[in-house]
């Protein structure tokens, strides 16, 4: 909602109404940890 200003309701209604699943960011993610090069 802080990156989006007041558009966040619009954009939680669409979602509403078009079914979109809600879940945690981290049940949706994949995270890498960057390794150097020279550690490759």
């Amino acid at each position: 909602a802080a990156f989006v200003g007041d558009d966040w309701k619009k954009i939680y209604d669409y979602a509403l109404q078009e079914e979109y699943r809600f879940l945690s960011y981290g049940d949706s993610s994949l995270l890498w940890k960057k390794m150097k090069e020279e550690s490759i």
